[in-house]
């Protein structure tokens, strides 16, 4: 779905606003930088929807970037996609060992960039969306269950309270005792 935010890591300028352009006119809203460093930063400020980054890059590399996105735990859930010139099947591997989401080689056609970006992000829209609904299910299961086991309780007090205060001179000195122990159990068990 377009306007998501993707952030382009690439040192090589021309390649980089080549990409930039792309995903534009394709309605996403991308943010470029040059290396790792640059990126990391980038991502403290705007969190992404999906990174694309190139591999080998001046101050921090594409291996190094990826490795300290996935270090935040704030960030281990965007999509990671490496973009690189490095085209041999050993390193394709190495990259999809490390974890990354996808691996394409350069020079690539605008169409396979757009398909991986695509699928990539509705991957994380369904996953998003499952996590979700797993929250809400467990809220929900969780409210049931305090609701019982708070009314329950509740109940105890108000009545033991409300018997006290009605019938104090009909009761016994024993069946004070009972109903005070019957709050004491309510006000432990909430």
């Amino acid at each position: 779905m377009p306007g998501e935010s993707i952030l382009v890591v690439e040192d090589e300028v021309a390649v980089r606003d080549l990409i930039v352009a792309i995903l534009q006119e394709e309605g996403y809203r991308v943010q470029g930088a040059g290396n790792g460093e640059e990126g990391l930063a980038c991502m403290a400020i705007a969190v992404p929807d999906l990174v694309l980054s190139d591999i080998n890059m001046p101050r921090m590399g594409g291996y190094a970037f990826y490795d300290a996105v996935r270090a935040q735990p704030q960030w281990d859930h965007v999509p990671f996609v490496f973009l690189s010139g490095q085209g041999e099947h050993r390193d394709v591997l190495a990259g999809k060992k490390l974890g990354a989401d996808d691996y394409l080689v350069k020079p690539i056609l605008p169409d396979d960039l757009l398909v991986s970006v695509r699928a990539r992000l509705d991957r994380q829209r369904r996953l998003d969306s499952l996590r979700d609904r797993q929250v809400a299910e467990v809220k929900n299961a969780i409210l049931a269950v305090m609701n019982h086991e708070i009314r329950t309780p509740v109940t105890w007090l108000a009545g033991g309270a409300e018997l006290l205060r009605d019938a104090t001179a009909d009761l016994d000195r024993e069946q004070v005792r009972q109903v005070l122990d019957g709050i004491l159990a309510g006000s432990e068990r909430l």
